[in-house]
């Protein structure tokens, strides 16, 4: 056990003994220095002190208690993410900070409007449907819902072209430019933004949420650029139970 571990476990313990602890007890050690010896007894106010500081001990150890639990859940749901994606928050960051774009705007076809560029694709998860990889859960994301991991570097999912065939569900994400995008020396180059330093790391993926007519079922999902079929999300290093 932990140091940590273990104060959680004392400060409880220590705050139930003073909450009730005997009056007599309060002044153990202390009494060989009065005149009254071991007939003396603890004022009214110490023993309201005495009290109320076990009191406090008690809520304060709640409330550290209660932000540990929370902290251990968010971690746990941090790693699986990162097990299930390939990538997620750092270690400072929670886990709503990866970026999600959950209403996007339907294309009527494959090719992108003048002002954006297709993306690529990495993988994809159907949420709640084991079928298709890795069993995940995505707040702003409901049951059948196709998520979409995202290759955009600093430019932003606009919209998604899907057509749902018999056997496939073919698809498309694509970008634009942010709107301040004057600060980008050439034009269309998803990358760090300049204020970021060169050996900056790559620009964490987007997911998409896509909201679907019917189910995916056994359908393979494809990309509309090449026919390619897209890989599934995997449990690559599941975390420790």
């Amino acid at each position: 056990m932990s140091e940590t571990s273990w104060l959680v476990f004392l400060v409880p313990v220590v705050g139930l003994f003073l909450l009730v602890m005997p009056r007599s007890m309060m002044l153990f050690g202390n009494r060989w220095t009065l005149k009254d010896g071991d007939s003396a007894e603890p004022s009214d106010a110490y023993a309201l002190y005495t009290r109320g500081f076990g009191a406090f001990l008690l809520i304060a150890s709640m409330i550290i208690g209660g932000v540990m639990i929370a902290g251990n859940i968010e971690a746990q749901k941090k790693e699986r993410f990162t097990a299930t994606w390939g990538f997620g928050p750092g270690s400072s960051e929670r886990l709503d900070s990866i970026q999600v774009k959950s209403t996007i705007s339907p294309r009527t076809g494959p090719e992108p409007d003048e002002d954006e560029r297709i993306a690529e694709v990495s993988a994809y998860a159907v949420v709640g449907d084991p079928s298709h990889g890795a069993v995940i859960d995505l707040d702003r994301a409901s049951d059948g819902d196709l998520v979409l991991a995202v290759q955009a570097g600093s430019c932003v999912p606009s919209s998604v072209y899907v057509e749902e065939k018999r056997d496939t569900l073919v698809v498309s994400v694509a970008v634009k430019q942010p709107r301040d995008s004057s600060r980008y020396r050439y034009s269309w180059i998803c990358r760090p933004s300049e204020s970021e330093s060169s050996s900056s790391t790559e620009r964490k993926p987007w997911l998409v949420v896509v909201r679907l007519d019917s189910p995916v079922g056994a359908r393979q999902v494809v990309s509309a650029e090449d026919g390619s079929t897209l890989t599934p999300v995997t449990i690559r290093d599941a975390p420790a139970a």
